[in-house]
């Protein structure tokens, strides 16, 4: 059964393209992607695929997890799609999740928090025929409490050179990620601004940006501003407090 899908229409020379992620009815793991690219003016499909998830991605999800799981969960939203100069596309996933917990005391009265999840981001590449070129997989371990989740999350980036995630991360994440299960933030204000980045080739690297230790400012990454959909950087929108600051990222030519 198909867990969840994404479109986007007019993705290039008037074609509409579909992508998700299917697994077993009833099950809450995710066994691969699928792909569809439709010709709008015909309304036909031009082509499409179905992947299936290789051992060794799936392992990659428990790897950097504290707690293991069967497989990849089907919380995954899509985030982006952008086209590629061959006439494929990268689609983007992101693991979310909202959980709303009501507790009850002793007089009856009722406390509801609401629990913010921004984890693990897919990225699919996919070429111009619709066939899954390669799977990258970005560990990342984000959560607050009613606050809307509003420092958690990326700025996505794409150059010359590949795909950017810039987020806020766990300080000690610099030494563990990639290597070691994530610590997971809670308090953007205690941890780094990050950017990790993934090459037209699947490789992927990871940045420190800002350890943040003494301006104490929080970086809201999906309140920031891109520039040209993100290919000339963007401005990153930061609070302390009242106080509101703004930043601006771009590469270097």
């Amino acid at each position: 059964s198909v867990h969840s899908l994404g479109i986007q229409c007019d993705l290039k020379d008037n074609q509409m393209s579909i992508s998700g992620f299917y697994g077993k009815r009833n099950y809450y793991d995710m066994d691969g992607s699928l792909y569809l690219a439709v010709d709008q003016e015909k309304g036909e499909v031009t082509s499409s695929s179905l992947s299936s998830f290789s051992e060794e991605f799936v392992a990659q999800f428990n790897r950097y997890r504290l707690f293991k799981g069967r497989g990849i969960r089907r919380n995954f939203v899509f985030r982006q799609f952008m086209p590629r100069p061959d006439g494929g596309a990268y689609v983007i996933a992101e693991d979310y999740d909202v959980r709303v917990v009501t507790t009850q005391n002793s007089r009856g009265a009722t406390t509801t928090n609401y629990y913010y999840y921004y984890n693990d981001i897919v990225v699919l590449s996919i070429d111009k025929d619709g066939e899954v070129d390669w799977y990258a997989h970005i560990p990342k371990r984000q959560t607050s409490m009613n606050d809307g989740g509003y420092y958690l999350g990326y700025t996505f980036l794409m150059n010359e050179e590949g795909l950017h995630f810039v987020y806020n991360d766990h300080r000690k994440n610099a030494k563990r990620w990639g290597k070691k299960p994530l610590r997971t933030i809670t308090n953007a204000k205690n941890g780094n601004l990050v950017m990790v980045s993934v090459s037209h080739d699947a490789q992927m690297t990871y940045t420190l940006l800002n350890r943040n230790k003494k301006q104490k400012f929080r970086v809201s990454p999906r309140s920031s501003r891109l520039a040209d959909d993100g290919r000339d950087g963007a401005v990153l929108l930061s609070l302390r407090g009242s106080r509101i600051r703004f930043g601006n990222l771009y590469f270097d030519k």
